[in-house]
């Protein structure tokens, strides 16, 4: 089982910055996978005809091997 709790930094909080920096990061991560998960999934059932679904294999093959 998980908890989990809320703490509300507010601007004049001296690491305001810094959450602010990695929640952006964060989310900019979270969509970028979103992204490359739906090109992934369509391009299996649609043969991979997609320049965006071409260029994420691309993408994978080429950082993962």
């Amino acid at each position: 089982m998980f908890r989990t709790f809320k703490i509300q930094i507010k601007k004049g909080h001296r690491m305001y910055d810094y959450f602010q920096n990695i929640s952006i990061l964060t989310n900019n991560l979270f969509n970028t996978i979103n992204y490359y998960y739906r090109q992934i999934i369509s391009g299996f059932e649609n043969d991979f005809n997609n320049e965006n679904q071409i260029e994420v294999l691309n993408n994978i093959n080429e950082y993962l091997t």
